[in-house]
């Protein structure tokens, strides 16, 4: 027959058990935080939210002759908004400044599954284009399609 454990044995094991179970509370806490865009305090893993966007602007419109200053995706109305700082001289200017409103920019979203979405940027305030002056853009792109961005690739197109 097996010797039974004394009551020290027991409570010693009861407390290992509880500190073991205590640990890997904290490990799935850690795990579920990061899986939602919030970084543990224990750790510098960061993971991506479920609705975390990635933008991607190409160079004419990141470094010259244009900086992005604010970018924005609002799911709720669709649109995606952009202030854009003049910082060198303008190649295609009279696409920036004339009567039209479209400008020579245009988005894709991208879903996770893949799906694109295109529009192009409608200016909304600014047509002057000497380094310093900002211009605020903004394309409609629907709700539904908002909801649904994982990836947002912003590019200058040449007309």
């Amino acid at each position: 027959m097996a010797k039974k454990p004394s009551l020290q044995e027991v409570e010693q094991r009861v407390q290992q058990l509880e500190q073991r179970y205590r640990d890997l509370l904290e490990r799935v806490e850690i795990m579920e935080s990061t899986t939602f865009g919030v970084v543990a305090e224990e750790t510098d893993l960061r993971v991506p939210g479920e609705d975390a966007v990635v933008w991607t602007f190409d160079d004419y419109l990141d470094k010259r002759p244009f900086k992005v200053l604010y970018k924005s995706l609002d799911r709720e109305d669709g649109q995606i908004e952009l202030l854009l700082q003049v910082t060198g001289a303008v190649p295609d200017a009279n696409a920036w400044t004339g009567k039209q409103k479209e400008v020579p920019v245009t988005v894709t979203l991208r879903t996770a599954a893949g799906r694109e979405t295109h529009a192009t940027f409608q200016r909304q305030r600014g047509n002057r284009v000497d380094p310093g002056a900002n211009i605020h853009v903004r394309a409609d792109i629907g709700v539904e399609q908002a909801a649904l961005a994982r990836q947002v690739i912003v590019q200058h197109v040449s007309r």
